[in-house]
């Protein structure tokens, strides 16, 4: 079979696809694979856009590895499956009183693919989603399962926080979650000019924040939410009707209209400026505010296919990334799409997280993929040496160009993690073209 992603941004024909529901059948797996000398990778949903699944040996999908283990509602502790994704959790949470402290705005995540790929939400007091994370189990290429956490197995632990499928197959997954919140969000335009030039009066704002600038424009969106416990005392039937009036405009043309729209760009490029301008009016003109259950604030589905390239900087050259890429955007006549986000988080100890050592922010190019399958490769790698020079790390999942000679550089503890993937894995038995341009011949 000829495996794709969702995006259709990497594919492979792996000579195995299996389903495993016990931790046993991934035993079982490993040790075929391991006396055959065939490699082994692993796949949850498929949501990262580069090839770091890809295999021609075995693939290992995780969708019916997916169940919810144990659940203390008093300490906040949730032990589940791997293979569950971020939006059943979600719900199964929420029927208990709980919910996870901060998400990533995509919920069809694999927990294991998320928390490997360095995930994350946006908030400066809040880490990526792996920094939630109190224990895991991993099952190593020899077939050892270790229980990891800060307190037993803490080097694996912080290697596997973030370990890009290198490590072994993550089993289980720890959470240390909260009770159940709302979010009370509000989001409103301003000058992007604006915006940088009090950027930490705006990240410090609100418990959440994010920034939406639209390319081509002098304009973003601020994105500001905060906490809630209990649910609004009424709801009036005009609010709902509002509610369902944005809904629908959203997905006819937030959705049908701006892929059909960008759709037909493709033979005249010109237009997408035209576009963007066009769809901040009618979209993002205005202010709105938003009350919801946490995850349901969180969560804001793209079902567009498009390719994306992040990286994360220090939060003190966000002024200076913004003004690069406009400045990049006229000189190379790049037709960027919507929008640019700007995302924050604070900073952490796992190893390869791109937030590893202080506080970050991440910004995002897109490029929907109809309109830039001729072109992104050009613009993302422009992107990427100009968020390089300022500190820049990637975020793993979304792009596929970085190697070894820019992972040591950028990362302090790349050789500590090289050494733990050495004593894990000494045979490869994870490794694909991914990693083997991430690691060399390490």
């Amino acid at each position: 079979m000829r495996w794709n992603n969702w995006s259709q941004t990497a594919s492979c024909q792996p000579t195995y696809f299996h389903r495993p529901e016990t931790k046993q059948q991934i035993l079982d797996i490993l040790a075929y694979a391991r006396l055959h000398e065939e490699n082994v990778r692993v796949v949850g949903e498929g949501r990262s856009m580069s090839d770091i699944a890809c295999t021609d040996g075995h693939m290992i999908s995780l969708e019916r590895f997916c169940r919810i283990l144990n659940t203390e509602r008093e300490s906040g502790k949730v032990k589940v499956e791997s293979g569950i994704t971020l939006g059943i959790l979600n719900e199964r949470l929420n029927e208990v009183g709980l919910a996870l402290p901060n998400l990533p705005s995509v919920s069809q995540l694999s927990v294991a693919g998320a928390i490997s790929t360095g995930s994350h939400g946006t908030g400066i007091a809040f880490g990526i989603l792996s920094t939630h994370v109190v224990e895991l189990e991993l099952i190593t290429s020899s077939g050892t399962e270790l229980t990891c956490s800060r307190k037993e197995n803490s080097d694996v632990f912080l290697a596997a926080l973030c370990s890009l499928g290198a490590l072994g197959v993550i089993t289980t997954v720890t959470f240390q979650c909260e009770h159940s919140f709302y979010l009370d969000a509000v989001r409103f335009p301003l000058p992007i000019e604006s915006v940088l030039g009090d950027i930490n009066k705006i990240v410090s704002a609100a418990e959440h924040v994010k920034i939406w600038w639209f390319p081509h424009t002098d304009k973003c969106i601020v994105w500001q939410a905060n906490r809630a416990r209990h649910p609004p005392t009424s709801t009036s039937s005009t609010i709902n009707l509002r509610k369902k009036l944005h809904e629908i405009a959203d997905t006819v043309v937030g959705y049908y209209s701006v892929d059909m729209s960008y759709h037909l760009s493709h033979y005249s490029p010109r237009v997408v400026p035209y576009l963007n301008r066009l769809y901040r009016r009618l979209l993002f003109n205005s202010s709105r505010a938003e009350f919801d259950l946490s995850y349901k604030v969180f969560c804001l589905d793209n079902l567009v296919q498009q390719y994306i390239h992040s990286c994360s900087i220090p939060l003190q050259n966000v002024h200076k990334a913004i003004h690069s890429i406009k400045k990049m955007i006229l000189e190379k006549k790049y037709t960027l799409h919507f929008p640019v986000q700007i995302t924050f988080v604070s900073g952490d100890d796992i190893w390869l997280s791109p937030a590893y050592g202080g506080d970050r922010a991440f910004i995002s190019l897109v490029m929907y993929k109809p309109v830039g399958r001729d072109t992104h490769l050009k613009c993302f790698t422009e992107f990427e040496q100009k968020m390089s020079s300022l500190g820049g790390r990637p975020h793993w999942g979304l792009f596929k160009e970085w190697d070894l000679s820019k992972c040591k550089s950028i990362y302090p503890k790349f050789d500590d993690f090289v050494k733990m993937r050495e004593k894990l894995d000494p045979q490869k038995l994870f490794n694909n073209q991914y990693l083997q341009r991430i690691f060399g011949d390490c």
